[in-house]
Order: structure tokens, then sequence, then C-alpha cells
């Protein structure tokens, strides 16, 4: 733009180093990039090279306005003049387009706005109407000046002293020790004034907050208390059939003495309400502002806790011990052979002489009471095809204990008790019997009934819940087997009057007893 003129190396020397001092000043130690708005700043500060004066010839070539006939742009434009602007520049612009100190304008402007009272309107109109001097040569034809190369250089030197200075002003006014020490006390200050309001609020709001806690611990702590050391506290098993039991005939199911039962709870309430109690006492002491350090209730309940682990864990591994091995008992039971081919099958509730529940627990149903402790397993009914030409029952015993000799004690005492009338009805009974306080270890009972391949079953709906894992031509779901005549052939059962293939009637009870 400048190849052609005189000096034009060191005009570009100013340029860029104009260009430089700018975008120096807007790098800082957290940013470390020049972005596209900075470049943009500059630009508008700058110019572009056309506002310099550059045109072009018949053929788009740049010619330079310094040279020998070249258009200089004397005369005057109005602008608003922005760099010495007191509101919206206008009184500044007016000033440099008359040549005369922008001060009298001014003072012209305020003796019309208090006695004609037009000058506001006019001022906010001459705002809107008045292009802004943006560019450097704007700025020049604003001020009448020569617009060549001196010009340019002149014009770019007051644009870089303006800015150094307004940079040294914004540094004198918020970098300056006096600045920094002046902020200091007015942050100082202000703090003072609010310091009391704001610890007030704090103080309410950390004892309303302190009080929802107190209230919310202070009742999960009384509801455990109560839970550990009362039997009328229960808890609740079950979905299907729920039942409620106390956490000490819970703890009782597994234990094989009651000074067991009260050591294992013992443990158990120590691991959970110390650390509890210690958050309630914590939450008190900082309700009420209590300072005084109290070690030794900390120690005290740091040692309780570790004898609940030590009691609690000790008494659980002899639990978990009792479950070690794993026995099965299986005896088979001839039956009456029914007159013809088809043996009917029901199910009835035991006659238990005690109140007792139907609950769910582990991975089966049970018959329950806790006092006297009876723990029922239900006897699950499984069809296979025989290994002769009879009918018969294969009964299968499982349970757990400490050693293969005591798990296989424990599944002998599960009782079945059945019976056939008129030789063609076989009932069993829902559940199995165990004696009077036999502790829960797992027991499972299955009832194996075998049918002569070409022979009939006829499932009484009674025996919805017992029947389980019954293979069948069909594949219908055991428990909707029930209900229906069924032919043993050789790959399973095959059912005779079944209505679709799930074998759904809606108008039969779940709940039918023989």
């Amino acid at each position: 733009h400048f190849a052609a003129t005189d000096g034009h190396e060191e005009i570009m020397q100013d340029i860029e180093a104009r260009i430089a001092e700018i975008l120096s000043m807007k790098l800082s130690a957290s940013k470390k990039i020049i972005m596209m708005a900075d470049v943009d700043e500059v630009i508008a500060i700058i110019g572009k090279p056309e506002d310099m004066g550059a045109e072009t010839d018949a053929n788009g070539a740049a010619t330079n306005s310094n040279e020998p006939g070249a258009r200089t742009y004397p005369r005057r434009r109005l602008y608003r003049d922005k760099d010495n602007q007191v509101v919206g520049g206008v009184c500044a612009g007016l000033g440099a387009y008359f040549d005369i100190d922008p001060v009298w304008i001014r003072l012209i402007w305020a003796v019309s706005f208090f006695i004609f009272g037009a000058g506001f309107l006019l001022y906010i109109l001459m705002w809107v109407i008045i292009p802004e001097a943006k560019t450097p040569a704007e700025k020049l034809e604003m001020r009448g000046d020569k617009y060549d190369l001196d010009s340019i250089k002149r014009s770019f030197k007051e644009e870089g002293n303006r800015f150094e200075k307004r940079m040294k002003d914004i540094a004198n006014e918020y970098g300056s020790p006096e600045a920094k020490a002046r902020y200091r006390r007015q942050g100082e200050d202000l703090m003072d004034s609010l310091s009391p309001t704001v610890k007030r609020a704090g103080n309410i709001i950390a004892k309303v907050a302190l009080s929802i806690a107190l209230f919310f611990i202070l009742t999960l702590f009384v509801v455990l208390l109560t839970a550990f050391f009362s039997s009328a506290a229960t808890i609740h098993f079950g979905d299907d059939m729920p039942f409620d039991i106390s956490m000490w005939d819970f703890a009782a199911m597994f234990t094989d003495s009651e000074a067991e039962t009260n050591l294992l709870m013992a443990g158990l309430s120590l691991i959970v309400l110390t650390p509890l109690f210690m958050i309630l006492f914590g939450t008190v002491k900082a309700l009420f502002g209590v300072r005084k350090r109290t070690k030794y209730v900390g120690y005290a309940a740091a040692i309780l806790f570790w004898a609940g682990i030590i009691i609690g864990g000790l008494e659980t591994y002899r639990i978990y011990q009792r479950f070690d091995e794993k026995e099965k008992v299986v005896d088979l039971i001839e039956l009456p052979q029914p007159k013809g081919d088809t043996l009917y099958v029901e199910s009835r509730l035991p006659a238990t002489g005690a109140d007792m529940t139907e609950i769910e627990f582990g991975a089966g149903e049970y018959l329950a009471n806790f006092d006297p402790m009876c723990f029922w397993p239900e006897a699950r009914i499984n069809i296979v095809p025989s290994e002769n030409d009879k009918y018969y029952l294969k009964v299968e015993r499982m349970a757990r204990g400490k050693n293969s000799i005591e798990a296989t004690e424990k599944a002998s005492e599960i009782t079945i008790v059945h019976e056939v009338k008129d030789s063609t009805t076989l009932i069993i009974n829902r559940f199995a019997t165990l004696p009077v306080n036999t502790k829960y270890r797992g027991q499972r009972l299955t009832v194996v009934l075998a049918v002569p391949v070409g022979k009939y079953v006829s499932l009484g709906t009674s025996t919805r819940k017992a029947l389980t894992g019954s293979r069948n031509v069909q594949d219908v779901n055991p428990h909707k087997m029930a209900g229906n005549v069924w032919k043993m052939e050789a790959q399973g059962l095959s059912c005779i009057n079944c209505v679709d293939k799930n074998n759904r009637h809606a108008d039969e009870d779940d709940d039918d007893e023989f």
C-alpha cells in the first residue's frame, strides 16, 4: 500500500509497532492467546488500508494518495468525537468541525437546555444522526487535516498516545498501591458492616438445621433402641406373604441357645447404636454451643464399638459355620396302586395345633410360629416318569449343618404326612413338620411323584402352589398345571384337557385347598 511512497519503511514500522503495542496489552498471566476479537479491535482502532487514502485506477490497481495529483480531501466532515466525548461526543465533534474549543459548544448547549428547553431533544437527535469517527481517515476529515502520509503517521501517534494514557489511567486507578489499599479498606468496611447480620443469619440457619438433624437422629436412635431391646418391636419380611417378627425371635432362628442370642443381639446393638449415639451427642453439643472437650466419652464409645465388633463377629461366624455343609436324605415310599389308570392328587394344610403363619423366607415358603419355635418347610411336588409300571413317591429332604453328620440329622427330622383314599386319591400335606424349637438350617422338602408311562394323573386345584419343576410336552408353567388331567409319556407329561398352552383358568381360585 505504501510501497511507492518515500519513507514507507518507517510508516510500516510505526504501524507494526502500534499493532504490537495494542496486542501486547491484551495479554496477561491468565490470557496467553490473541483472539479474533482482539484483532477486530486493533482494526477498529487503526483502520483498514482503504481508510488510509488507497484508491484504484481503471484496472483496479492500488494507487497512493501521496503521489502527485492524488486527492487529499482537505474539507471537513461532521462526526461525533468519541475520543474527547463527555456524553455522546456531539459537542466535541462540533468543536472539531468549527475548529473551536468544545467547551464553548457545551456552554451554549447548556444555556439552550435551561432557557429554550429544546437542547436536550436536539442533542439526542444529533447523537442519533451524526456518525462516529472511527477510522483514522474519518478522524482526519473531522479535523479538516490534509489526508497524506504525515497526517496518517500523526494520527497513529495521537491514537497511540491516547491509548497509552488510557492504560496508564486504568493502571493508576486500579493497580497502584494506594488504589489497592483503598479498595481493601472499602471491602473491610463492607464486611465489618455486614458481619453482625451475616453471623446472626448464619447462626439462625445453623440452629434450625441442627434442630432438624437432632430430631431425626433422636427418632432413629429411639426406634433402633426399641427394636434391639423390646420384643414388641418387629421387623417386616416378605411381599406376597408378609409377616412381622421381633429382632430377638429372628436372631433365635439361627442360634442354638438363649445365651448365644443375647450375645449376638448385644454385639449388633453396640455396632449400630454406639456410632449413632456419638452423632447424637455431637449434634447436641453443637446445638447448645458446648465447647468443653469430652474425650473420655469418645474413648468409652470406641471401646464399646470394638467390643460389639468382636462379639457380633464371633457370633456371626458361629452361625456361618452351622450352614457349612449341605446333605440330602432320600426315601422311596410305595403307594397303593389306583384301581384304574388315573391317580388323583390333592394338597392340604397340616393340622398345626398352633397359630402359625404362612410366610416367604429365603428361597421357599414356610409355616412358622415363634412361640414356641416352629418352622415348617413347604412340600414341593415334582412329577416324573416312573422307573417301573407302578406309582410311588420319592421324598428328598435337604438341610445344612456345621458338618455332614449334623446336616444329615437335620434333614432326617423333616417329616411329610400323606395318605391315599380309596386307592385313587393321594393327599399330600402342603407343609412338612419339624420338632418344636428346631432352628432354621435351610430345610427343604421335595416330594417326587413317579407316574408310569401311559398312565394318568389328575392334579387338583389345591396343588397349584405346591407344583414345581414338572416337565411337560406343552411347556406349561408348573403352577398352571393344577386343575387338569395329564398323561405320562416318555418325554414328559402331556395335558389331556388344557384350554391353551398356558392353561389359564381365570375362574379358578388359587387358594383352594382340599
